[in-house]
């Protein structure tokens, strides 16, 4: 065992042995990358004998998800816009209640509003370690609440990927030395075993569009949230270029902004908009190409999910994707700015190389098992939580 290992070890034995409590909040009621990691951690917090909750809005995917596991999920409002000032002060009285229920000694905040409930909730608890978790790299404004809510009230920031700790120092508001990164990681172990069995998973993919596998040519796949800032309309283009006789096929699988996808892609008979699918890992593995055109993205975890079932990734050469890839190697790389033109040549690449499919596919997911697990991750937060937390 190494020392690094035997560190996480002891910080996640100490944890236990504490009593530790933690509370983790969630303000999205829509399924994401944050949603992903709240879940990752509560589940792993549960499974290694830590008392955990969560906070969230109404009727969220992730409360769903995690009262089917077993973890004591609280319903709450966490919406600055179409709530009233009594439902904030609801949710005040509820984060107090769940603190004295539950005994909570970590407050983990992830978003904006659900931040300054709980953080503002917490701050004359100095028995309770408060961190925040940012999930993104948009700018911190610069006025005199968010300075009082990162110096006074926030004690650590944790930054998932090296883009976000590198937008994080940059800031002004955050000290420095209150920052921390904790490597994003996922459930590997479902997208590897769906992508030993590819067969299976393009004979259904056929089935759901309506065609014989044999039909299916080369299929390039967008598995991910259907955002502006994700660029999708970068591989709809890139399908107008490649034209009906390429042999490639475009499939489109999350929610978000269907209806300009499906607008762009109408009369274009190889793209296909799916919409949300609960098992994100059969499309990767039925896929021989995973292609994101991200404008800046913070970390990347659709694409970790695709190099864990083996499958290439093309990606915009952009913010957390260069954490996860090396161009040639584990993957390939387009440019921002030219991202149509980058996908054709890729794709095209790929489809005439079966050689270099199957090399990039393996060495994603070498780098996606080596680097990328949520297992590493829960004990990673827990080795700091047993580091952070104050003396008692």
């Amino acid at each position: 065992m190494t020392e690094e290992s035997r560190s996480v070890r002891s910080g996640r034995d100490s944890c236990v042995a504490k009593g530790l409590s933690v509370l983790l909040t969630n303000k999205k009621r829509g399924w994401s990358g944050e949603a992903a990691y709240i879940h990752e951690l509560a589940v792993g917090y549960r499974r290694r004998g830590v008392a955990v909750c969560v906070a969230t809005r109404a009727g969220s995917v992730l409360g769903e998800r995690l009262t089917a596991a077993g973890i004591p999920v609280h319903d709450m409002h966490f919406n600055p816009r179409s709530v009233g000032l009594h439902h904030h002060l609801a949710d005040v009285s509820r984060l107090r209640r769940i603190a004295r229920d539950a005994r909570i000694n970590v407050l983990h905040t992830n978003a904006s509003w659900d931040t300054w409930l709980g953080q503002v909730t917490f701050r004359q608890r100095p028995d309770v370690l408060r961190v925040r978790t940012k999930h993104n790299v948009k700018a911190i404004r610069r006025h005199a609440l968010n300075r009082w809510l990162y110096r006074r009230l926030i004690q650590w920031v944790i930054a998932p990927s090296a883009n976000v700790e590198s937008h994080l120092r940059g800031s002004t508001i955050i000290p420095p030395d209150r920052i921390r990164r904790i490597a994003l990681g996922i459930p590997l172990e479902t997208f590897v075993a769906a992508g030993r069995d590819r067969v299976a998973a393009r004979a259904a993919l056929a089935a759901e569009l309506g065609i014989a596998p044999e039909r299916l040519g080369f299929v390039a796949a967008y598995v991910s949230r259907v955002t502006a800032r994700k660029n999708p309309g970068a591989l709809v283009d890139a399908m107008v270029r490649l034209g009906p006789d390429a042999g490639i096929r475009a499939v489109f699988v999350g929610d978000g902004d269907l209806d300009d996808l499906r607008a762009r892609a109408a009369g274009l008979g190889r793209v296909h908009v799916l919409g949300y699918r609960d098992e994100p890992a059969r499309y990767h593995a039925a896929s021989d190409a995973f292609v994101l055109a991200s404008l800046d993205e913070p970390f990347g975890l659709a694409a970790v999910e695709a190099m864990a079932a083996g499958t290439p990734v093309v990606l915009a050469d952009s913010g957390g994707f260069r954490e996860m890839i090396a161009h040639e190697q584990s993957g390939l790389f387009f440019p921002v700015e030219r991202p149509v033109e980058g996908i054709v040549e890729s794709l095209s690449r790929l489809r005439d190389d079966p050689a270099l499919c199957r090399h990039l596919g393996e060495a994603g997911r070498q780098v996606a098992l080596e680097r990328f697990s949520a297992d590493a991750m829960v004990d990673g937060t827990l080795a700091f939580y047993a580091e952070a937390l104050p003396a008692p």
